[in-house]
């Protein structure tokens, strides 16, 4: 049971998460170019992707070339 005394204590988790990754070769595990199972749906989705292109982890995707009328 915590001391009326105590402090709370931050603790950055993206650090940890990220060192974990490094650390134990997760890039070298996942394939980013491709879609989670199950895929992210909607705005979900498009931030990751994004956020992917961002850091490098994924190209981003062409957009679909329309057809022209003849």
């Amino acid at each position: 049971m915590p001391l009326q005394d105590d402090n709370d204590v931050s603790l950055d988790l993206q650090v940890l998460v990220d060192r974990c990754s490094r650390n134990d070769g997760y890039e070298r595990t996942l394939d980013y170019a491709v879609d989670p199972d199950p895929p992210f749906l909607g705005v979900d989705r498009d931030r990751a992707d994004q956020w992917l292109c961002e850091k490098g982890l994924r190209k981003p995707k062409e957009s679909p070339r329309r057809k022209r009328k003849s």
